[in-house]
């Protein structure tokens, strides 16, 4: 390797650490960074809910044509 390959590469190698560690500085905080997200900030803990509903369940399927099995 010729000493001007090196320094080509060295510089490549500089410039991806340097891109890197920009884009990772420059992220803002997420929910995700928190220690515990389930926690609130007195320390109890947040669950979704839904209302429950009572019904019919159902499922149909309308396809165009002739139904076979492996279409499923």
């Amino acid at each position: 390797m010729t000493r001007k390959t090196k320094i080509v590469l060295g510089l490549a190698v500089a410039l991806v650490a340097f891109v890197t560690g920009w884009l990772w500085l420059g992220r803002s905080r997420t929910e995700a960074d928190d220690i515990d997200p389930a926690t609130g900030l007195s320390g109890e803990v947040i669950a979704a809910v839904a209302p429950v509903q009572r019904g019919a369940i159902e499922n149909t399927l309308t396809i165009a044509g002739a139904f076979k099995p492996f279409q499923a």
